[in-house]
């Protein structure tokens, strides 16, 4: 839970939107292992795993992330997000304009189809599948850099974070 109304005092000329969530989610795990380690609650005694699959203090979140892998797994967790909302864009879009795009590469992703079985699928040729790819991937890409360019306060912040992202996606 975020406390003291944090993300309502954002301000984008302080600094980059995934940087203040990711100070969140430290400042977030930090509250946590302060909460387990009080005397009151148990502190200092050895943390059992019920299952006993585990080693003491198994599931921790600094175990689950590590401080020197935490920035890497944020900005994966980040890029998924981006991802995410540009694909439920894709969607509506494809949806209200009556494109094929999203379907085309949703089969081809996520079902893991290659272009003879999206086409077999969608009843198009495969000529019409590559198409509609290019096009669907064009159309994403643009969609997620929208939704970067929504987290941004300058032009030279957005390019830095569009740099960025292209690593993850390429």
């Amino acid at each position: 839970m975020v406390k003291d109304g944090v993300l309502s005092k954002a301000d984008k000329a302080r600094g980059k939107f995934r940087t203040l969530l990711l100070s969140v989610v430290r400042h977030t795990a930090s509250d946590r292992r302060k909460e387990e380690g009080r005397l009151k609650r148990g502190g200092g005694k050895s943390q059992v795993s019920i299952s006993g699959a585990g080693e003491e203090g198994a599931g921790r979140l600094e175990e689950v992330l590590p401080a020197a892998e935490t920035d890497g797994a944020f900005d994966s967790l980040w890029v998924q997000n981006l991802v995410r909302l540009g694909m439920d864009r894709l969607r509506q879009d494809c949806e209200r304009d009556g494109t094929p795009y999203y379907r085309a590469l949703l089969h081809h992703v996520d079902d893991e189809l290659d272009y003879e079985a999206v086409a077999a699928r969608l009843s198009v040729s495969v000529g019409d599948v590559k198409n509609y790819l290019r096009q669907a991937r064009i159309k994403l890409r643009s969609l997620v850099l929208q939704e970067v360019c929504a987290c941004c306060s300058t032009t030279a912040e957005y390019e830095e974070e569009a740099a960025y992202l292209m690593k993850f996606l390429e």
